[in-house]
């Protein structure tokens, strides 16, 4: 008799999402269209000239991924969001792409994008350094995420000034080293 193996253990990312909500959000918004390419867990904010905001809704109906950290809290919580893929579609007819790396791609400029402005998220393009449950995070838009190479993609980090946060952190599982050298899974509740 073969022993049952309980779980799957984790060697990396790529078959993950990126973000996926995992408290539903009563801030929810997909009427907006992206300004240049946005990868999904990234935060954006309204770009262009009009980008002051009422509400929710940017006169201009764009959005852009936020390029350094969020501005203070004086700004509003309300600018910035999480980005997701608006729909979360089945995989394609060629058999190449299934539903994970089919809401990993990348939001063209002129995509529609869905934005996240509270509940509970998880991630996977963290900063490569270890989080304790109830640790404030902040975006770093030039940020290297613990689980690539690629600079400058922006990524979720620690951060003690609570001008800038934009979440606290609700679980972490690092994979590779107890750092999550090799990237992890963050999760945390927007504020």
């Amino acid at each position: 008799m073969t022993d049952y193996v309980r779980g799957n253990s984790l060697t990396g990312l790529t078959t993950l999402a990126r973000v996926t909500m995992t408290f539903p959000a009563h801030d929810l918004w997909s009427d907006g269209v992206a300004s240049g390419t946005i990868k999904p867990a990234q935060l954006v904010e309204p770009a262009g000239a009009s980008a002051g905001i009422s509400g929710n809704s940017e006169a201009a109906g764009k959005f852009r991924k936020v390029a350094g950290a969020p501005a203070s809290g004086a700004t509003g919580k309300k600018r910035y969001a999480v980005a997701m893929r608006p729909v979360e579609v089945t995989p394609s007819s060629n058999g190449e792409d299934g539903p994970i790396e089919v809401v990993n791609q990348d939001i063209l400029n002129g995509e529609y994008l869905r934005r996240v402005y509270d509940g509970v998220v998880m991630v996977t393009n963290a900063s490569a350094s270890a989080y304790t449950v109830g640790d404030m995070v902040t975006w770093d838009g030039g940020g290297t995420p613990g689980d690539t190479d690629t600079a400058s993609q922006g990524c979720w980090k620690v951060t003690t000034d609570p001008l800038v946060a934009f979440g606290e952190v609700v679980s972490y599982r690092p994979l590779g080293a107890s750092t999550g050298a090799d990237g992890c899974l963050l999760e945390f509740r927007i504020l």
